[in-house]
């Protein structure tokens, strides 16, 4: 009879504010909730999911290193497994799936997960090393699944496609305002080139120079991690005199607000996993334009629950954004109540049964 709850060692590089870092600490407090001992391993010990966090009785342990210091990373790791002997190892992102999928073979780990968040090349780092150690390998949209088994000849039997999550009681209970006057966008995502602010910059820059063009404003809002990019479109923005159409608002943390008092939500990335900022806009009612890229197209079906952007360009970003300013106000609202429904599968408590299973 075993004497003590089941103990899941999660384990990721840090609690930056992000996708896959959201995802992890919905599915530790989950498992806290349903009586596992759990437990957050970073390297980083800078944390902004400190408020979701707060009064729970999760355990935080930080081995502050970083990638010059890989030696003493493997002896923490270790070290820290060793001591905690958790059942289960479960990992978010790349190399972190290499690292703790190593320490959690070598200690004799039962249940050993890794986790791809994403579809571009370097979401599979390591992964035909990191499959031979692990138990089990949770891909967060069917299209990643396909890219392992196909070009990283990841067996088939150990791949598992769970979506991400979304607490549906907090976004439904910031539904949109009453507004009138000019149209109010928003785009969510950290400075980086992955999210593709360039094209963005680009499109509105065409719509601008188009006759009879309609006013409207974007608001920018993410973690700066390139700071020489923000200098680039801050740089554009002023050339293409959009001081008017685009403003940055910083890292905020009452997304459910915002989207409320936004009538769109554009997200014009390169790539994509399975984009919780597009699942976290259809459950507050806010139109979606996004990218087919990743996992995107597995979420939103054009013309249906949003738009699809067919390419990444800004001449295709700006078709979009014409496309939903033309359209009427009934259809706009279909779209956006079928997007509500969708999203309604996409539970916490869906996500966490379907993952639960591995443990």
């Amino acid at each position: 009879m075993r004497s003590r709850p089941i103990t899941i060692l999660f384990y990721i590089g840090s609690l930056w504010s992000g996708g896959a870092e959201r995802q992890l600490v919905y599915t530790a407090i989950e498992a806290e909730k349903r009586g596992y001992r759990t437990i957050i391993v970073t390297d980083d010990p800078k944390n902004n999911y400190q408020t979701m966090l707060h009064g729970s009785s999760i355990t935080m342990i930080c081995t502050r290193t970083s990638k010059r210091t890989p030696i003493k990373r493997l002896y923490r790791l270790l070290h820290i497994i060793h001591k905690q002997t958790p059942d289960v190892v479960h990992s978010f992102l790349a190399t972190k799936n290499c690292w703790a999928m190593l320490c959690a073979y070598l200690l004799r780990v039962p249940v050993r997960i890794a986790s791809v968040r994403n579809c571009n090349k370097t979401a599979f780092t390591g992964i035909k090393f990191y499959s031979k150690l692990a138990t089990s390998i949770i891909f967060n949209t069917n299209r990643a699944k396909e890219i392992a088994i196909k070009e990283y000849s990841v067996p088939k039997k150990k791949t598992f496609v769970i979506h991400n999550g979304l607490d549906l009681i907090r976004f439904g209970n910031n539904l949109p305002l009453f507004r009138i006057g000019k149209t109010n966008g928003l785009m969510i995502g950290r400075i980086t080139p992955q999210k593709n602010h360039t094209g963005l910059i680009e499109a509105l820059r065409l719509l601008t120079e188009q006759e009879g063009f309609i006013p409207f404003t974007i608001n920018f809002c993410g973690n700066i991690m390139d700071n020489r990019l923000l200098q680039e479109l801050n740089t554009l923005i002023k050339q293409y005199k959009l001081e008017r159409q685009i403003q940055y608002l910083g890292q905020i943390t009452d997304i459910p607000d915002l989207l409320a008092k936004s009538d769109f939500l554009i997200l014009p990335s390169l790539y994509e996993g399975f984009p919780n900022v597009v699942m976290e806009a259809m459950a507050s009612k806010t139109f979606v334009i996004a990218t087919a890229v990743g996992g995107t197209p597995e979420l939103v079906k054009n013309m249906e629950n949003g738009i699809l952007i067919t390419t990444t360009s800004g001449e295709d970003i700006a078709k979009a954004i014409k496309l939903y300013l033309s359209l009427k106000d009934e259809e706009k609202n279909r779209i956006i109540n079928q997007a509500y429904t969708d999203i309604q599968k996409y539970s916490i408590k869906k996500m966490f049964e379907e993952t639960e299973k591995l443990y």
